[in-house]
This record gives C-alpha cells, sequence and structure tokens, in this order.
C-alpha cells in the first residue's frame, strides 16, 4: 500500500533534524540519515527510493504521515495496479504478492494471488514536495517525490516460488514482471 504525504509536513512533525550537510545514502537507518538522505535529494528535485531498516522509525513515521491532513492511503506498486487494470479490462490476472486483508479488499475479487497471507501490509512511504518549496536551507527546483520503504517480502522476491509453482496450471498468454527497482539498495547480506 502507497502513503502519499506532504513531505515538509511529514519531517517537521516528525521533528527531522534540517542537516547542515546532504549526503547520499543508499539505505536509512536513523532521523539524522532521513534529513541528510532526503536533503540530498530534494535540492536537486530528483527522486529516490530507500529502504528503512530501523523497523521502528519506519513505523513512527507512517503513524506521523497518517495523522497529517490530506494523506492518502492506495494500492500501490506496479504490478497490483496493472493487475487491477488487466481484471478490469476481462483479463484472468494470477498476481504474484504477499497479500494482507488490507491488500486484497484494494484488488479487484477476480484477481488470483499467488504467495502467502500476511497480517499487515507493506507500506511505501511517498514524501511528496513541489517545485520551490523550502526545508531549512533547502528549496526545490523541481516537484518530486523521495519514497522510503521497510518492504522485506519484494526485494527478496517471495512470492517467485509460489508463482513458478502455479504459473504452469494458470497458462498465461502473457508475463509482467514488476518491482524490480525494489532490488536496488536493499542492504543484502
Amino acid at each position: 500500500m502507497d502513503v502519499f504525504v506532504d513531505a515538509v509536513q511529514l519531517l517537521n512533525k516528525a521533528k527531522i533534524t534540517k542537516p547542515v550537510h546532504p549526503k547520499h545514502h543508499k539505505s536509512i537507518s536513523n532521523k539524522a540519515e532521513l534529513g541528510e538522505g532526503f536533503s540530498y535529494f530534494f535540492q536537486h528535485g530528483a527522486a529516490a527510493e530507500r529502504y528503512v531498516g530501523n523497523s521502528s522509525l519506519f513505523e513512527q513515521l507512517v503513524r506521523t504521515a497518517s495523522s497529517i491532513k490530506g494523506h492518502r492511503r492506495v494500492l500501490g506498486g506496479n504490478a497490483p495496479v496493472m493487475a487491477n487494470r488487466f481484471a478490469l479490462e476481462g483479463a484472468e490476472v494470477l498476481l504474484a504478492s504477499q497479500a494482507s486483508p488490507e491488500f486484497k479488499k484494494a484488488l479487484r475479487p477476480e484477481i488470483e494471488i499467488t504467495g502467502s497471507e500476511v497480517a499487515t501490509s507493506d507500506i511505501h512511504l511517498i514524501l511528496e514536495y513541489k517545485t520551490g518549496e523550502k526545508w531549512g536551507n533547502y528549496k526545490s527546483v523541481r516537484a518530486n517525490r523521495y519514497i522510503i520503504h521497510s518492504d522485506k517480502y519484494n526485494p527478496t522476491i517471495q512470492s517467485l516460488e509460489p508463482l513458478v509453482r502455479t504459473y504452469e496450471k494458470f497458462n498465461p498468454t502473457l508475463l509482467v514482471v514488476g518491482g524490480l527497482q525494489m532490488l536496488d539498495n536493499f542492504p543484502f547480506q
């Protein structure tokens, strides 16, 4: 599930310190790295997506985002969004995904899901900002977004084996692979 929120409001409400020096981080483990990483991309108006390894920090950010007026929570991810559209157009769809009750509710009922059921949805927190917006000493040169997640399912491709077991019986005429960007910047051991 995607949670869209105004970036500056979230960072201010979560008390993320505005850094003296922006810094690129491959992944985020604390509030200081979030501030440094966000400002690094924000000042250039560049999009980025980063993994947050500190699950308590990430959960705090999701709770804070959910308390901000105007936030939106919608079905996210390329594969489920495309699956919904294909099903709407009449296609038979098999979606390889970990699925929470909330996630299943957002999908069209005719979509067949292969993958395990999980208690809660993975959240991708989408921090949006406008052209000319300011955060501390930094000003965005264009509108964009900074996406953070603590998703452990997609980067490790946990739905691949259930898909392989179901794939031949399903006999598809089209295979769409999405979400490979999740492999980027994930701290694999």
